[in-house]
C-alpha cells in the first residue's frame, strides 16, 4: 500500500467545523476540506464489543484523566514524510504523528482490562463519503431531548443511505472497512512510518 501523498496544507485553526460529542461529524467535515482532497485519507472509528474504550488526552476530560467513550472517530492522513491523526477532541493539538497519538491516547491496560481494548474500523475516505449516514437518534434521550446540544448543520447522509452509524462502531458488522485491534493497525501502516523516520 503506497501511503505517499503530497505535502499537507493545513486548515487553518478555527476554521473546523466542531461540535463536542458529534465527532464522526466533525471528521465527516474534516473529509470535504479542500486541503486534503489530494491526500490519501482513512476515516477511522473506534470502539469495542462492550462499547468501553479507555482514552487519554481528550478535551473532555480534566487534566490528564483518562475518559471512556463508547467510540469515537478519527481522521487519518499523509501527511509530508508521515500519517498523522487529525482528532478535534484531543488535547495533543492537530495534527499529530499516528504512533505519537497512539502512544499517548491509549494507555496499557491492567490485568483483566481487555473489555477497554480499543478495536479499529478503518475505512478509506471514499467509502465512507458513499456509505455513511446519521440522523443523530443516538443522542436523543428517553424523553426525546438531547443527550448533548446537536450541531447547527443538516445531519450528513450518502445519497440513498438510512442512518448506520451504530453499523460503523459495531466491530462486528461489515459494513465498510477493515476491522484491526492496536497491534494491527501499526502493522498495516508500519511501513509508511519507517519511511517517515528516514526522511
Amino acid at each position: 500500500m503506497d501511503h505517499h501523498g503530497p505535502q499537507m496544507r493545513v486548515p487553518a485553526s478555527g476554521r473546523h467545523r466542531y461540535q463536542p460529542c458529534y465527532c464522526e461529524e466533525n471528521v465527516w467535515w474534516l473529509c470535504q476540506h479542500q486541503s486534503f482532497a489530494d491526500l490519501e485519507r482513512w476515516v477511522v472509528f473506534i470502539s469495542n464489543p462492550a462499547r468501553q474504550c479507555i482514552l487519554l488526552e481528550q478535551r473532555a476530560s480534566p487534566a490528564s484523566r483518562a475518559v471512556i467513550w463508547d467510540y469515537h472517530v478519527i481522521l487519518l492522513a499523509c501527511g509530508e514524510a508521515q500519517l498523522e491523526v487529525w482528532d478535534l477532541d484531543t488535547q495533543l493539538g492537530v495534527p499529530v504523528p499516528l504512533v505519537s497519538y497512539l502512544a499517548q491516547t491509549f494507555p496499557p491496560l491492567p490485568p483483566g482490562g481487555a473489555a477497554f481494548m480499543p478495536l479499529f474500523r478503518v475505512v478509506p475516505v471514499g467509502d465512507f463519503l458513499t456509505t455513511f449516514a446519521t440522523d443523530r437518534s443516538h443522542m436523543l434521550a428517553p424523553d426525546g431531548s438531547w443527550l448533548a446540544p446537536p450541531p447547527p448543520w443538516t445531519a450528513p447522509a450518502a445519497d440513498g443511505q438510512e442512518a448506520n452509524l451504530m453499523r460503523f462502531v459495531d466491530m462486528g458488522d461489515d459494513v465498510a472497512g477493515d476491522v484491526v485491534d492496536l497491534a494491527g493497525l501499526l502493522r498495516r501502516f508500519a511501513g509508511a512510518e519507517a519511511v517517515g523516520r528516514r526522511r
